[in-house]
């Protein structure tokens, strides 16, 4: 289109990610910029200009006990079916797996 896209924005989670619970890691916060890098206010309205691009990568929720103590073959899995990297299996998990 030609025309600007009108944005409302009402988001949380930009500063504080959501916390782990009993030993869980915290998770992610939400990121919003524009390809230039701008970062429109978490509560704004504007516009955004024809041929431009909005990114936005929503929060991850916080993990729910010790990812060390997780049955291994599980972590496993979770890497086979794509849910996690093998990197963050080792890393989190404390697992090789590929």
């Amino acid at each position: 289109s030609t025309e600007p896209l009108r944005l409302s924005l009402l988001s949380d989670r930009q500063k504080h990610a959501p916390r782990g619970l009993f030993g869980g890691k915290d998770g992610t916060t939400v990121e919003i910029f524009l390809r230039d890098g701008t970062r429109p206010h978490p509560k704004s309205r504007s516009s955004i200009k024809p041929g431009d691009r909005l990114i936005m990568r929503f929060a991850g929720g916080g993990g729910y006990g010790d990812p060390r103590a997780r049955d291994l073959e599980t972590a496993r899995e979770d890497v086979r079916m794509g849910y996690v990297s093998a990197d963050a299996a080792r890393r989190d998990y404390g697992v090789e797996a590929s």
